[in-house]
């Protein structure tokens, strides 16, 4: 992939730089900030507290390279290879990344602490990663992003910072904070924010599970200071009922009883309620043939 670099070929801040860094070599306590690198091969280099913020990197290959304490602040990464690379100790607030491959756990070992920069982050390195083709990347850094998010609304409602006190000062304000973090709890819960599918099986399983135990209550299973046999009984058949309902199968009351059967409205939550499951789940399904 050829990227593009006249957007930068302007700019009389950068300083343009073609580096070959010698094999098994360090690099320390170096300020290359606001430098284009272009090319750039760094084999088995050792770089420790060197400041790379603001730079621009352009088909930079650093192979088995390593980086502690370094500084990539308001970096551009075009092309670049970081796969067999270590991170240690590094800063990536407001960097970006384009076709670059660079492995998430590394990443994950040095996002940034404030929560909106993090957040803004991943999902630059969500596109990163679906830019080259690493699906498995993209549901983590979609879930590194949602907990980011969560977290922002989490420090948001504590309001133990001035930051936070002075961007939601009302009470308006902080009771749209309640609802954004009560959807995304939801969101994550629910369907892992469309990228689990299991979660969302789970849901619809718990979800029956709920709909037979109300249906029994309505039923009065528990009416009389019933056995434990009889209750079991009970959930059981109100359990088969539900689960027919919930697949679109019409229930066999010969074996069951019409007595468990569930009244109108809640048949028709029931039903409502597996057209909401059964469109989610072709939603994900969609979203990971569409990505193939």
């Amino acid at each position: 992939m050829s990227t593009n670099n006249t957007e930068f070929a302007e700019r009389p801040d950068l300083i343009r730089r073609r580096v070959i860094f010698g094999e098994n070599t360090v690099v320390s306590d170096r300020d290359f900030s606001k430098c284009c690198f272009d090319d750039m091969y760094a084999k088995k280099v050792e770089f420790r507290n060197c400041d790379f913020s603001h730079c621009v990197f352009v088909r930079a290959c650093f192979y088995r390279a390593t980086f502690s304490s370094c500084r990539f602040v308001g970096a551009y990464f075009f092309d670049c290879n970081f796969r067999s690379a270590t991170l240690g100790s590094c800063m990536f607030e407001y960097a970006f990344f384009r076709g670059t491959l660079i492995p998430y756990e590394q990443i994950r070992r040095n996002k940034p602490e404030w929560p909106n920069v993090c957040q803004e982050l991943m999902r630059i390195l969500r596109v990163n990663a679906a830019s080259v083709g690493n699906e498995q990347e993209v549901k983590k850094y979609v879930k590194e992003e949602m907990k980011a998010s969560r977290d922002y609304y989490a420090r948001a409602l504590a309001m133990g910072q001035t930051y936070y006190e002075v961007k939601f000062p009302t009470f308006l304000n902080r009771l749209g904070l309640r609802w954004n973090r009560l959807k995304l709890l939801v969101d994550w819960y629910a369907w892992g924010h469309g990228e689990y599918p299991l979660r969302l099986l789970s849901l619809g399983a718990l979800s029956l599970l709920a709909f037979a135990a109300v249906n029994a209550l309505i039923c009065g299973v528990l009416s009389g200071n019933p056995k434990a046999n009889d209750i079991a009984s009970g959930m059981t058949d109100s359990l088969r009922i539900c689960l027919s309902l919930f697949l679109g199968i019409p229930p066999r009351l010969a074996d069951v009883g019409s007595v468990y059967y569930p009244n109108g409205w809640l048949t028709g939550v029931l039903v409502l309620w597996r057209y909401v499951v059964v469109g989610l789940f072709v939603t994900v399904i969609f979203r990971r043939i569409s990505r193939r």
